[in-house]
């Protein structure tokens, strides 16, 4: 299961005049709270407090645009903490989060300006990716006031929003939804497109240790895909991971970047791909890799058009005259762009054929 959208989920607490993605309990009792049967101990019971995850310390100062114009702000994070299913036991979850673990991320803001500002607006920026390369879904609650219950997680408060006077120092939190064995690795503020600035996550008490789940896997192995030959025959293609480079976007001189493109770093993705069947295919297995950030980016491949010459000279590819053949193996390169001050986490690949399980690597730490 992967999480890659980036639009926020949406709990509702009232029954009425709410857009639904998720439903909380609407009024009345517990029984009804839980479509009509009530469950023994519902009523008593809590669930447990969400835990402590430790959190680089560190603070980043960032230029906020408001309505009366830039000023500088410094970020840090408050708190992460993690918390359990229990936490939305009386909220009807929809399918893809059913059995997601919930983290509540809260961040401090503080005027460093000479001026008042309005309290930044900066949290639907953070994200919270996890070591697998999955980016915590983002659950909003609707109409809390309305809620007769106390189904709604109240762990994530936020202090309310105002002037903030030169040092004032204001909180927003929001609720981040993880697979259930996903390992958190990475707080990120994506400023913008091409700037982010990012937390580590310290794997200890209170965080699930680890490196991520099982189906990741590691640098340098080895995975086998299917593609298809002009026939429409099936073709088994073992793909390996051979190195993730950083760059540099003077490296990309000779080709026409936009103004965005130009603030951002390259990293130049390797693989070997393995014909192991007993048919040529063409080789075009780098046209479906993507790298992703720990800002939860999920980037693809740049299309650079170049007539002549080697392409980047920093990622360089064999090609072969005409197809893959059967034993043969080619090496393609591909350049991906990240925000300044994001991190590669995973890279992911995809097969021709559909319905195919995607395969994942762990970028090489040291990155």
């Amino acid at each position: 299961m992967r999480f890659r959208r980036k639009r926020a989920a949406i709990a509702a607490s009232a029954c009425v005049g709410a857009l639904t993605l998720l439903l909380a309990g609407c009024g009345g009792s517990d029984s009804e709270a839980n479509g009509g049967a009530a469950t023994p101990g519902n009523a008593a019971s809590k669930p447990p407090a969400p835990r402590p995850v430790p959190v680089q310390t560190a603070s980043h100062r960032i230029t906020w645009d408001g309505d009366d114009g830039r000023h500088p702000v410094k970020l840090e994070i408050s708190s992460l903490k993690r918390g359990s299913e229990a936490d939305f036991a009386d909220v009807q979850l929809s399918g893809d989060l059913a059995g997601s673990i919930p983290y509540y991320l809260t961040v401090a803001y503080t005027n460093v300006s000479k001026e008042p500002i309005s309290q930044p607006d900066l949290i639907e920026d953070f994200s919270l990716t996890s070591a697998d390369g999955d980016k915590g879904e983002r659950i909003a609650f609707m109409n809390r006031g309305l809620s007769s219950g106390s189904e709604m997680p109240s762990h994530c408060e936020s202090t309310p929003s105002g002037t903030m006077p030169p040092g004032g120092t204001a909180e927003a939190c929001v609720t981040l939804m993880l697979p259930k064995k996903a390992t958190p690795a990475a707080i990120s503020y994506l400023s913008g497109e091409t700037r982010a600035y990012s937390w580590k996550v310290k794997p200890g008490k209170g965080a699930d240790k680890g490196r991520g789940s099982s189906d990741v896997l590691e640098p340098h192995a080895s995975a086998q895909s299917v593609w298809t030959d002009s026939d429409d025959r099936e073709v088994p293609v073992r793909a390996t991971l051979k190195s993730v480079r950083a760059g540099a976007v003077s490296d990309l001189s000779r080709f026409s970047l936009d103004a965005d493109e130009k603030k951002q770093v390259p990293y130049y993705v390797t693989f070997e791909y393995r014909n192991v069947g007993r048919h040529s295919v063409l080789p075009s297995m780098q046209n479906t890799v993507t790298l992703h950030g720990a800002s939860g980016q999920s980037v693809p491949q740049m299309m650079l058009l170049h007539i002549g010459g080697t392409g980047v000279e920093q990622c360089p590819e064999t090609v072969p005259d005409t197809m893959l053949r059967p034993k043969g193996a080619v090496t393609k390169c591909t350049v991906h762009l990240l925000p300044k001050g994001d991190k590669p986490i995973t890279v992911a690949a995809e097969s021709e054929v559909p319905g195919a399980d995607q395969k994942t690597w762990r970028v090489p730490e040291g990155i």
